[in-house]
């Protein structure tokens, strides 16, 4: 609810400022360009005044927010002394399961779509042998693939 006040906040105040922007140019237009550009000229140079206040406002406004992420006290850490045919990708999926994440908060944070984590979590349950979440930390950490 908070994060949608604040999005919406940044929204109206970027609003707010290309409205104040576009009087701005308005008022210029009248006194400076009226007789002495043509048409296309006029427009050119709003259109490239807009492109650089919207690649601006987008890169503030669009850039993800990165949450520190915190790791349980008893947190789970991969064993790279033991064998397995898990790869690499699925091993720190593994862990993140063992820490306790949702597949969407592990997909946020390999930077990867949700159906790629349920693709790898349905490749380790069938590597290991297992039917849920539960018994693949069990038999992970069995298999001494988790310290």
């Amino acid at each position: 609810m908070l994060k949608s006040i604040i999005v919406n906040k940044k929204v109206l105040v970027f609003g707010a400022a290309l409205a104040f922007i576009l009087i701005l140019v308005k008022i210029f237009e009248y006194f400076f360009f009226h007789y002495k550009f043509s048409l296309e000229t006029y427009l050119g140079i709003i259109a490239v005044i807009f492109l650089i206040l919207g690649i601006y406002f987008g890169s503030k406004l669009g850039r993800k927010n990165i949450v520190a992420n915190i790791e349980p006290q008893n947190s789970a850490s991969i064993n790279n002394n033991t064998e397995t045919d898990l790869s690499g990708r699925e091993l720190e999926v593994l862990l993140n399961i063992a820490n306790g994440l949702t597949n969407q908060e592990i997909a946020d944070k390999l930077f990867v779509s949700l159906n790629t984590i349920k693709t790898h979590t349905t490749n380790i349950y069938s590597k290991l042998g297992v039917k849920n979440r539960t018994q693949a930390v069990s038999k992970a950490k069995a298999l001494n693939l988790l310290n």
